[in-house]
């Protein structure tokens, strides 16, 4: 008797731990968000962003809205952005259009780190319709003063470019990051123009051939070169042109690889890197 009390007992809280797993099945998850423990925190938020569903895009949306990040610095014992950080990045894994708004918001954070992230992640939704307002951040994203947000902005030109995903107002990003490269910002530049640089790169380029660093001009050159869609060929015979006048290390290398590794087939531009070369 006492054995099959304790059965039904058993089976009871079987159903009852079941159901309540199955009413916030996130429950773990969102618990470990508000903890004391930093690091708790921070693993479930990783573990949310490799959950493709959308409560779980849900609750790191609600977390950063209501600001776990900061609420509880004082009881963790110091502030950090690394669970904004970890928040972000999870948000961006999801590739969910949902999280555009939010996302440009924490592009103005105070934090860089903060602020690089959301850029990122931003960059990576696919969904056209929210391209323009993407694009738009990532203008405000090339003047940010901390580099590492400008090399953000650079990085998701280059990763549209490369995936194929909508990128408006091209001309206007690389007149940006051409004015950043005057500037002396040649980390972002050598990223977004290496992507999307056309003539006008080209041309700003060899006009400033001895302004500019050697390594950033024969940086950005050997990437429009290797790319199919740049030219047309005359343009490229400037450029070889231009990296035989700086015979820098950099350049040299620029010329021997086109040389050896011709996007295209007949290009005279590619024979003159093998006339340079061969001087």
């Amino acid at each position: 008797m006492k054995s099959a009390l304790f059965s039904v007992s058993l089976g009871i809280l079987v159903l009852l731990f079941a159901s309540s797993a199955q009413a916030d099945p996130l429950a773990r998850e969102r618990k470990a968000l508000w903890s004391k423990d930093l690091k708790k925190a921070v693993r479930a938020a990783e573990r949310l962003g490799r959950m493709r569903n959308t409560k779980a895009l849900d609750l790191l949306m609600e977390s950063l809205q209501l600001g776990a990040p900061t609420e509880f610095c004082e009881s963790r014992g110091k502030c950090t952005p690394n669970l904004a950080v970890a928040l972000v990045k999870a948000i961006g894994k999801h590739k969910n259009h949902r999280a555009v708004n939010l996302l440009v918001i924490y592009t103005r954070n105070r934090n860089a780190k903060v602020r690089a992230q959301a850029v990122r992640a931003l960059g990576v939704l696919a969904e056209p319709k929210v391209a323009k307002k993407i694009v738009r951040a990532m203008m405000k994203s090339l003047s940010d003063r901390d580099v590492q947000v400008r090399m953000a902005a650079a990085w998701v030109i280059a990763h549209r470019t490369k995936n194929k995903l909508v990128l408006p107002k091209r001309e206007k990003l690389e007149g940006l990051l051409i004015k950043l490269l005057d500037r002396g910002d040649t980390a972002a530049p050598a990223i977004g123009l290496a992507a999307i640089g056309g003539y006008l790169t080209a041309r700003h380029l060899a006009v400033n051939l001895k302004k500019l660093p050697e390594i950033t001009i024969a940086k950005i050159y050997r990437s429009l070169l290797t790319r199919k869609d740049f030219g047309p060929d005359p343009i490229r015979q400037w450029i070889v042109r231009a990296l035989a006048e700086i015979k820098g290390q950099h350049a040299t290398e620029a010329l021997a690889n086109y040389a050896a590794n011709p996007p295209l087939p007949g290009l005279k531009s590619v024979a003159m890197a093998n006339q340079f070369m061969e001087k």
